[in-house]
């Protein structure tokens, strides 16, 4: 049996090291070509990584997208950087010692480029069964519950993991884990 090729997409400033053994993408890296096409039977993606994920399947649409508390609401710049807040007082961001500390800025200018594409529409164009959903029901602020109705009607398959929130933690691996 051929075995399927997985890729991983990381969150904001966060390597593919940092969550785990996973083959991925450090889109985060300055040299990285955000046009490239994914090439992968299925994709993983963590919060922002979703993002990239799905502008990415539709350059290269029938893979399997398992998005991982995914940011889908419209908000302008400031909403973003507001949610942060609240979500960096609320869980603390988790740092990941392999990424580079100067790419920040770069990594904030990405970050918006990709934060201004609608995600509500993109997400509407994935067909249900190429696309498995797994939030931390204690995401408060960047997949929060009052998104949860639309994301059932979105995917073939919406995880709610109890112990967790926005960050990435051992019950979201074993989700994914599971499905991969």
């Amino acid at each position: 049996m051929e075995s399927k090729k997985i890729i991983f997409i990381p969150g904001w400033m966060h390597t593919v090291k940092f969550y785990g053994d996973y083959d991925g993408l450090e889109i985060w890296n300055q040299d990285f070509d955000s046009n490239v096409a994914v090439t992968a039977d299925c994709i993983v993606a963590y919060s922002i990584g979703t993002n990239f994920a799905m502008l990415n399947w539709q350059k290269d649409s029938g893979k399997k997208l398992i998005l991982v508390n995914p940011l889908i609401a419209k908000r302008n710049p400031f909403g973003w950087f507001w949610c942060w807040i609240k979500y960096y007082f609320s869980e603390g961001n988790i740092p990941d010692k392999n990424i580079n500390k100067i790419k920040i800025f770069s990594g904030l200018i990405r970050a918006y480029r990709i934060l201004k594409n609608d995600f509500t529409e993109i997400i509407k164009n994935i067909p249900n069964e190429n696309l498995i959903i797994i939030r931390g029901r204690g995401d408060n602020y960047f997949c929060p519950m009052s998104g949860v109705p639309f994301l059932m009607e979105q995917c073939s398959q919406l995880v709610e993991v109890e112990n967790a929130g926005h960050n990435w933690n051992d019950e979201l691996k074993r989700e994914v884990d599971k499905l991969i």
